[in-house]
């Protein structure tokens, strides 16, 4: 018998991948900064509605967050390259570079996230930016995050990205932040 690990965290939800039954939670319908977590729905709603062969251009208006793989303004990726460098080190301006390269604009993409988390019935979920930063209106819980985590891992592109310790795009190497994947035996991804 191997003791339960004691949870730190301020909420938290365990739940099977396959029947989606919640096998341990605490505060798990607290509302909370979803963080990076946001990343998960800015990432399938660019797989529903784009092809991952789409080019897109960086803008200046895209830099205005940090962008850990040193994006740079007049730059062309495929959407493909875009969603490895947000889904593998995190990349906030791959977040910006998609939503408006995918929708037009931020705010229409970001419209997209919200009808997502709804239709996936993630009642205490909103979202007001693609990358997960601060912002008193972008909220979730932990119940409502593994209902869209769960639902992203039904995307084969998206499961195949996330399951990667580490990636190439775009000539740049990409390291996950998911530290799981290569300390936790059976780590599939987020």
């Amino acid at each position: 018998q191997v003791a339960v690990p004691k949870v730190s965290a301020a909420a938290v939800i365990l739940v099977d991948s396959a029947t989606g039954q919640v096998l341990y939670a605490h505060n798990e319908h607290e509302r909370r900064a979803p963080a990076s977590f946001t990343k998960i729905a800015t990432a399938i709603v660019a797989l529903q509605r784009a092809r991952q062969d789409k080019e897109i251009r960086v803008k200046s208006e895209d830099l205005v967050v940090y962008s850990v793989t040193n994006l740079q303004n007049g730059e062309q990726l495929s959407l493909r390259q875009l969603l490895f460098m947000l889904l593998l080190p995190s990349d906030n301006a791959a977040a910006m570079t998609i939503a408006r390269g995918v929708a037009g604009d931020v705010r229409t993409f970001v419209g997209w996230m919200n009808e997502l988390a709804a239709a996936l019935g993630a009642q205490n979920t909103h979202f007001t930016n693609p990358h997960g930063l601060d912002s008193k209106e972008n909220y979730s819980t932990a119940y409502d995050m593994a209902i869209i985590a769960r639902y992203a891992m039904t995307n084969s592109t998206f499961a195949e990205i996330v399951r990667r310790a580490d990636g190439i795009a775009a000539a740049r190497n990409l390291e996950n932040t998911n530290t799981l994947l290569r300390t936790y035996s059976g780590a599939i991804g987020i």
